[in-house]
């Protein structure tokens, strides 16, 4: 069997499994982007959710204009009047230093600008990333690299802004009630050691779901040992671990 892993943005790990030929099981996507208003729409709740953005904007955007009619008025180049006082009003509230990827870390500055802290220095985090990955990405081997495959394990990063987990969660939901799946495992921590490394909800043999803590989008630069953690469990065909006393 073949597998295919990745990202909403950064599919990384999947060549590297193809080249190395390692035993693989399926499908591993991460901060996926599956149902545009679902996932968009998610973003008002999380940045609520998280102390980004006060309650008369949280209610805008509810009753207004939404994340994902904001999105689409500007990609075609016409929004509405009160989606660009909404949006106008969100982007003065989150500001501009806040990574939307990883909203635990400030945004990535031009290099000119960037200034290392001890702790980033230290544990050589992997910012700026877009650069590097969009010429990955672009290799032939990479892309040749590219498969499918039938199982289904969906993460996110739990402080990604831009593909929220509430969005994955709640269409993953919505997607086991309507193909009657027999949930397996319900929700519940899984971990690391004795440390919660992030949530988990299995909805039958071939699809699952689990979160990062503290985690963005590029979940292995940011926490890169419970990443390893989800991906040699995927790759085992085991359940994420439970506590270990």
């Amino acid at each position: 069997m073949e597998s295919i892993t990745g990202g909403s943005m950064v599919p990384l790990n999947q060549p590297t499994m193809v080249w190395l030929r390692m035993p693989t099981v399926g499908t591993k996507i991460g901060n996926p982007l599956l149902e545009f208003n679902t996932d968009y729409n998610s973003r008002w709740q999380f940045l609520w959710s998280h102390g980004l953005k006060s309650y008369s904007t949280y209610e805008l955007l509810t009753k207004v204009c939404n994340c994902s009619q904001i999105k689409r008025g500007y990609r075609r180049g016409t929004p509405s009047s009160t989606c660009v006082e909404v949006n106008k009003r969100l982007n003065m509230e989150v500001g501009s230093y806040i990574d939307q990827f990883d909203i635990s870390h400030d945004a990535c500055l031009p290099p000119l600008q960037h200034t290392w802290t001890p702790l980033q220095e230290e544990n050589k985090r992997a910012f700026c990333l877009e650069d590097k990955i969009f010429a990955y990405l672009n290799k032939k081997e990479v892309q040749k690299a590219l498969h499918t495959r039938q199982n289904y394990f969906l993460y996110n990063g739990d402080q990604d802004f831009v593909i929220p987990f509430i969005g994955t969660q709640s269409l993953l939901d919505e997607l086991a009630k309507e193909f009657r799946f027999n949930v397996s495992e319900p929700f519940k921590p899984w971990y690391n050691g004795i440390k919660v490394a992030g949530f988990t909800h299995v909805y039958g043999g071939s699809l699952s779901f689990a979160t990062i803590r503290g985690a963005g989008q590029y979940a292995a630069a940011s926490q890169p040992e419970q990443t390893l953690v989800l991906f040699k469990a995927f790759l085992e065909e085991r359940p994420l671990p439970k506590i270990q006393m």
